[in-house]
């Protein structure tokens, strides 16, 4: 007020008045940097926003006694450090635009009122019995997660027992049919869902879908798979190994000359056995033989992060060239389906 400095701070003393320290966009990668502020350990808002820190290491929050803020977004976390049990006074954390994969460390927070993940990689959310030690907690953002399994994400919210509100749009899960009542049914303490307040009738709506909750059902997803372009490779020739038989003789050239043409031969009662099953698997079972068919075989593949969904396989059978009654004949030309004998008709 006169011109003078402001007397110095006393470290040594316990009565130092908690500050706000603003470090946001300091381009700092490790935390606390060394001889970046002086007495952090009297602060009480501590802005790191927008830096690069890659991890919190262990043992440095709890020594900021007077802490109950702490924003951490735009950073490059994956984790938060395991002993956020020991920050007695911390009350909010904002941990968004991260690559935070697992919140639970946060839930040992003894009186966090609000914690921020949104845009983050939290794919599941950890057990009930987990999630019931955010005893404090009243404000949960989780927007743009990858939560899926409504069921499962709404049972270990409702273990916390003072959640007033909670963002989960920009989830799959915010996608299925339903989703907000079956939230409010679940969660009937919910004030705000979305950052929009709850109405009396979705809370009339909700509760009367008690015997009908969506959750509970499978969640139906249609879609359509067009192929634009398609390959086909004819089967390789099939390789021939004669087998004898008991009596010398080549059952299976026999059998092969008996199922073309579809009569018995005398070259002995096994050979005409084998040619005659032959003839059957070929032909018609009277001794005319027919081309192959090839079935292609169609389905969709879906990789979900719980599961490997499979659609129904599709078979088709494209027409193919029929052969003349004689078996040793081969298909005349232009006989491919199209008249053209280039062979596209298959």
């Amino acid at each position: 007020r006169f011109g003078g400095d402001e007397p110095p701070s006393e470290p040594g003393g316990s009565s130092a008045p908690p500050g706000v320290f603003d470090l946001s966009d300091s381009g700092l990668s490790e935390f606390p940097a060394k001889g970046a502020v002086k007495d952090l350990r009297y602060a009480r808002e501590l802005d790191l926003q927008g830096n690069a820190l890659t991890v919190l290491p262990e043992g440095r929050l709890p020594r900021l006694e007077w802490l109950e803020s702490l924003a951490l977004t735009g950073n490059r976390l994956a984790r938060f450090p395991d002993d956020l049990a020991r920050c007695n006074r911390l009350r909010t954390i904002f941990a968004g635009a991260n690559d935070i994969v697992d919140p639970a460390p946060a839930f040992e927070a003894p009186v966090l009122l609000h914690l921020g993940l949104a845009h983050n990689r939290v794919a599941r959310l950890p057990p009930a019995d987990v999630c019931a030690g955010a005893e404090t907690l009243v404000s949960f953002d989780l927007a743009a997660n990858a939560l899926c399994g409504l069921r499962e994400t709404l049972e270990s919210l409702a273990a916390m027992p003072s959640l007033r509100a909670l963002v989960l749009r920009g989830n799959p899960l915010a996608l299925e049919p339903g989703y907000r009542l079956a939230v409010l049914k679940k969660l009937p303490l919910l004030r705000t869902l979305d950052e929009r307040e709850v109405s009396r009738e979705e809370r009339a709506a909700a509760a009367a879908r008690a015997d009908a909750d969506p959750a509970d059902a499978p969640t139906t997803v249609r879609f359509e798979v067009r192929v634009d372009a398609l390959e086909v490779e004819p089967d390789p020739p099939a390789a021939v190994e004669a087998e004898p038989t008991v009596g010398g003789e080549d059952a299976g050239a026999d059998g092969e000359a008996a199922a073309a043409a579809g009569d018995e031969t005398a070259a002995g009662d096994d050979a005409g056995l084998d040619g005659l099953e032959n003839g059957e698997e070929n032909g018609d079972g009277d001794g005319e033989a027919s081309a192959p068919k090839d079935e292609c075989e169609f389905w969709v593949r879906v990789r979900l992060p719980e599961e490997t969904l499979e659609t129904s396989r599709i078979k088709r059978a494209p027409p193919v060239a029929e052969v003349g009654d004689d078996a040793g004949d081969e298909p005349a030309a232009g006989a491919d389906g199209d008249g053209d004998g280039d062979g596209d008709g298959d």
